[in-house]
């Protein structure tokens, strides 16, 4: 009876523990994206607008590529259906800045070393 009661134990708290690993990994990407978006804004003297289409555009870009790992790991798609999303938002990302790759790597590394410090 007292393993059986330690054993539902058990389970009840490795379930609530993923469910909140979850909730943090949620949490994460809108941090991730806001501050992304505001790095933006000012590097590139983004709009409000603008600088809030951003972040709803990166918050689909991280779940995008969340789903796309998923589906490459259990062999659903290739590698190169996996780039997909990060090739979208690479093309708005662009657009809405009116530069290309060449010209964005420098912010891409400097927004990538901050968003380092927040995992």
């Amino acid at each position: 009876m007292k393993k059986t009661i330690s054993l539902i134990a058990f389970l009840v708290v490795t379930i609530t523990s993923f469910a909140q690993s979850k909730s943090n990994w949620n949490e994460g990407r809108f941090e991730r994206s806001k501050v992304y978006a505001e790095m933006a804004a000012k590097e590139f003297n983004l709009t409000k607008a603008q600088q809030e289409e951003l972040y709803e555009m990166k918050v689909q870009h991280y779940e995008d590529q969340y789903e796309a790992t998923q589906k490459f790991n259990k062999g659903e798609i290739t590698k190169e259906e996996k780039k997909e999303s990060n090739k979208k938002f690479g093309r708005y990302f662009n657009k809405l800045t009116g530069k290309n790759y060449k010209e964005l790597k420098p912010f891409y590394d400097k927004v990538n070393k901050e968003l380092a410090k927040l995992k």
